[in-house]
């Protein structure tokens, strides 16, 4: 049986091996390169450098005298989707370094005439996507997401409008829901 172990345990805290698995320090899962301290470094290093690699095709249609239109359509089906996908699961785990890598990334493809110049940036994206997805989990009360979101609060009264209806738990920016339950800026699903 062939299988690899990748635990997330930070502070040089590691639990006992386990028999016939391979421990190692980093895993590509489905796509989404992550190391054994839950940092997603490696991944943002990884679709740079693919999407670095497309420029040279970006420009030889450029040269070949594609449209703007159509050079904005194909860079968006390619190096802004490599760079958007599985990132609500990324996201949270990336510094804010590799945040700043991306919008670079993002300001070249625009400055290059690859995207248009008032397309959102790379974090307001994600950032729409996510709240997308935490709205439909949370008009959804049979999605598999929903069994990790705080429970709902039912309040007596009406002081000021919520963002939410959702119960506060420990704040930890690294995962979604958390996330979007302290970040909430939209009015609160009626279910």
């Amino acid at each position: 049986m062939k299988s690899n172990d990748c635990p997330p345990f930070g502070h040089g805290c590691s639990p006992a091996p386990l028999l016939g698995i391979t421990r190692v320090k980093a895993m590509n899962i489905l796509g989404v390169a992550l190391r054994d301290d839950l940092k997603a470094a490696d991944h943002v290093d990884t679709i740079i450098a693919s999407s670095s690699r497309s420029l040279y095709a970006f420009r030889l249609l450029r040269a070949q005298g594609l449209p703007s239109p159509a050079r904005y359509i194909v860079t968006t089906a390619t190096s802004m989707t490599r760079m958007t996908y599985a990132a609500l699961a990324w996201w949270g785990l990336t510094s804010a370094n590799d945040k700043k890598r991306l919008e670079r990334f993002k300001n070249k493809l625009t400055r290059f005439g690859y995207l248009q110049a008032n397309v959102t940036s790379f974090s307001d994206s994600v950032s729409s996507a996510e709240l997308a997805l935490f709205q439909s989990i949370g008009r959804n009360s049979n999605d598999v997401l929903r069994d990790p979101f705080p429970p709902k609060v039912n309040l007596s009264y009406d002081v000021r409008p919520r963002p939410h209806c959702y119960v506060l738990s420990v704040k930890d920016a690294r995962y979604f829901i958390s996330r979007h339950v302290y970040n909430a800026k939209f009015n609160h699903p009626s279910t």
